[in-house]
């Protein structure tokens, strides 16, 4: 299980692609290939790697990323 710190939420995916809650919900409906989430208290969380690794694949800006 990893640490509390390294999990996501659809709203921090959200900010994290500089794209809303609407298009987190549908990347995760989908994309097969979207990162499996698992529920904690009722809530989805992502381990954030993995979705960082998943953004980076389809060329999505990571908020803060100038690049």
């Amino acid at each position: 299980m990893p640490d509390l710190d390294e999990l996501v939420s659809s709203g921090d995916i959200a900010v994290l692609s500089n794209a809303g809650q609407t298009a987190v919900c549908n990347w995760y409906r989908r994309c097969d290939d979207f990162p499996v989430p698992m529920e904690r208290w009722g809530i989805r969380l992502w381990v954030r790697a993995e979705i960082v690794a998943w953004l980076d694949g389809r060329n999505r800006g990571l908020e803060g990323d100038d690049a």
